[in-house]
């Protein structure tokens, strides 16, 4: 009798605890845009610069953009040398026209890209980048 209230009691622990609703909480996204540290009291913003759209761009870029990735034989290739980095990148810009960039567009797949949509237009991450293109793509 005793052996079979074990095996009710381990039973009942595992299907409890097998079954219990553990709730992991909302999704944290990998790149969260810096607070806003900067003492503008003479009233200009240069915008961001490339320092500050590194490492999103890393992030969304850096998994086949980089040598021996998928996309490591494109002309597009990051090497983490952020000055090298940076010289592949504006290749990439139209600060004329800051949407249309090519940077942008492969992205959001709106210029075909095989990796397909890499970046939602709608994200904090597209947002930066434009808005860093927009404001003339300064190291």
């Amino acid at each position: 009798m005793t052996s079979k209230r074990a095996a009710c009691f381990l039973l009942t622990a595992t299907l409890a605890f097998g079954c219990a609703d553990f709730e992991r909480g909302d999704r944290v996204d990998a790149w969260v845009p810096p607070p806003d540290t900067s003492d503008n009291t003479d009233g200009t913003d240069d915008g961001p610069t490339f320092d500050d759209v590194y490492a999103p761009l890393a992030d969304l870029c850096g998994l086949c953009h980089v040598a021996g990735g998928a996309a490591g034989a494109t002309t597009f290739v990051l090497s983490d040398d952020i000055d090298a980095d940076y010289d592949m990148t504006i290749a990439l810009i139209d600060t004329a026209d800051p949407s249309a960039s090519l940077l942008l567009t492969k992205g959001t797949n709106q210029t075909t890209h095989a990796g397909g949509e890499s970046i939602k237009a709608d994200s904090s991450e597209y947002s930066l980048l434009l808005t860093w293109i927009g404001a003339g793509g300064s190291r």
